[in-house]
């Protein structure tokens, strides 16, 4: 495990230097909250909140971070200070990848405050973050991170630093206020929908090896194009358990052969509200299979609401997503650097 800076030190000086979680916890909290408040989910609202009760810890701050993931990936960043008070932050979390992707890396968090803006601050975090990572680790390794589409400008300063666009995904939702209507699925007799069975794993991988190769990012942004994703080892399934999440998958099969058309993954999690939803679809059956199975999950989750993350330039799904009346939360460019 990474060490974590917890200092007690009320030295305070301007520019940057790595997060200090004994001072910066509620000061970071502000800033992402700023920075970040007009697209935040139910899930990053809790984490904020969850920051601000750190913060008033105090000592006891240093056991509790090696159990809580959230503050571990903090611990890991640099702030920018101004005149004592954190203007500036970037994030860096390791992933969970499976071993043979390399050690890989997440940047999380770059955010400025308005009025201390253009002038340089978050390159300087980002090359910091940059050059902790090189340290770290070797030279197969990548960092990722997502922007919002439609912001230009940290597009363009991440692409000076060496980033390279991957894949455009859409973060939807449908509410549970919307009424139960439910469009008229086109009729096709050969496809059903199933329950996944044990040995699927490899037919799962070979449907997301053509739909979400991991040349593109993979299938999201934190779900790399890999067997072990879709492996269902005991390990996997007691870890679900004790965490009191529920993973449950179904699938379309070929009429001609065992090979699988349409996938749809439903995780729950306790205290959340609306399941997130994942979805693949063959290019042969994509519509048809997009309907089947957003009809299926509708019909049994549609009170409770459901998010779902999906391909932008998938437009044949995006139609149907609509004709089901879930709405675009967020469109993000998934953006990768690799480590030389």
């Amino acid at each position: 495990m990474a060490g974590i800076s917890i200092s007690n030190s009320t030295t305070q000086i301007d520019g940057i230097r790595p997060v200090n979680l004994q001072t910066d916890l509620a000061d970071l909290a502000d800033l992402i909250e700023s920075a970040f408040s007009s697209t935040m989910d139910a899930g990053g609202r809790a984490a904020i909140r969850e920051m601000r009760q750190l913060s008033r810890v105090g000592f006891g701050l240093g056991v509790i971070t090696n159990l809580n993931e959230l503050v571990q990936g903090m611990s890991l960043g640099y702030v920018w200070v101004v005149g004592g008070k954190v203007v500036g932050n970037v994030s860096i979390y390791p992933t969970s990848f499976p071993g043979d992707l390399g050690k890989n890396w997440i940047i999380a968090n770059v955010a400025v405050y308005p009025e201390y803006r253009k002038r340089g601050i978050a390159t300087r975090l980002l090359k910091a973050s940059l050059d902790h990572i090189r340290s770290r680790s070797n030279k197969n390794a990548h960092a990722i991170l997502q922007v919002d589409l439609d912001n230009d400008g940290a597009q363009h300063i991440y692409e000076k630093l060496g980033f390279v666009r991957e894949r455009v995904f859409t973060q939807w939702r449908r509410s549970p206020f919307r009424a139960l209507y439910e469009p008229e699925t086109p009729a096709y007799s050969d496809l059903r929908i199933t329950q996944r069975r044990l040995g699927d794993a490899a037919a799962e991988y070979e449907l997301a090896r053509q739909v979400r190769p991991q040349s593109q990012g993979g299938l999201d942004w934190l779900r790399p194009t890999h067997f072990q994703t879709f492996n269902m080892g005991l390990f996997k399934r007691l870890n679900n358990w004790l965490n009191l999440r529920d993973v449950q998958r179904l699938v379309i099969r070929s009429p001609h052969d065992e090979s699988l058309v349409g996938w749809m993954q439903i995780e729950s999690s306790f205290g959340v509200a609306s399941p997130q939803v994942s979805l693949m679809t063959h290019d042969d059956y994509r519509q048809l299979a997009a309907h089947m199975l957003i009809s299926s999950v509708v019909r049994r989750y549609g009170a409770q609401g459901i998010n779902l993350n999906h391909p932008h330039d998938e437009k044949d799904v995006t139609a149907v997503l609509r004709e089901y009346q879930f709405a675009i939360q967020r469109t993000v460019v998934h953006m990768r650097y690799d480590v030389r």
